[in-house]
C-alpha cells in the first residue's frame, strides 16, 4: 500500500441527521411534532465500523489551521519538508507529557502529505508559479535583468 493514498472512507454507518420543518397552519393540523411546539428532529446514529480510539483515527484528524503558519515559518527559516517534519515532532516531545497521542494526532503533528501541500502554497507565494504564464513572467524578468548588467 503507497503511503501517499490512503483512504480516509471507511464505510462508517454511523450518522447525525438533522430536520428542521416549518410552522406553518397545515403542519400545525397534520404534525405531531410541530402541533406539540417541536420545530426540529435529531436522529443520531453511533454504530461506527471503524475504531475511535486508535492511532489510525487520530491521524485522520485535519490539521489545525494555526500549524500552517507555524510550518510557513520553518519553511522561512530554511527547512524543507522532512527537516520540519522532523524539527515539530522533536518540538512535541520536548513541550508535551503525553507524547504518543500527540505525534499521532493528525491535528497536532500533520502527515507528510499534508506538510508537502503546505510547502507548495509556500513556494507558490514565496516565488511564483513553478509552470505556466508566471514562470515564463519571472524568466523574462530575469534575463533581461542578468543581460542588463
Amino acid at each position: 500500500m503507497s503511503r501517499y493514498s490512503v483512504s480516509k472512507n471507511a464505510d462508517c454507518r454511523a450518522f447525525v441527521k438533522i430536520m428542521i420543518k416549518k410552522d406553518t397552519r397545515y403542519a400545525r393540523c397534520k404534525d405531531k411534532f410541530v402541533k406539540n411546539g417541536l420545530q426540529g428532529r435529531i436522529e443520531i446514529f453511533c454504530k461506527h465500523s471503524h475504531n475511535l480510539n486508535a492511532a489510525d483515527t487520530l491521524r485522520f484528524l485535519s490539521a489545525d489551521p494555526a500549524l500552517k503558519d507555524q510550518f510557513f515559518d520553518y519553511f522561512c527559516s530554511g527547512m524543507g519538508i522532512a527537516e520540519a517534519a522532523r524539527y515539530h515532532s522533536q518540538l512535541i516531545e520536548l513541550e508535551n507529557e503525553c507524547v504518543e497521542e500527540i505525534l499521532a494526532s493528525g491535528r497536532k503533528n500533520p502527515t507528510e502529505r499534508c506538510i508537502r501541500y503546505w510547502h507548495d502554497m509556500w513556494l507558490n507565494v514565496q516565488f511564483g508559479a513553478r509552470s505556466g504564464a508566471g514562470l515564463i513572467e519571472v524568466s523574462y524578468f530575469l534575463y533581461h535583468y542578468i543581460h542588463s548588467m
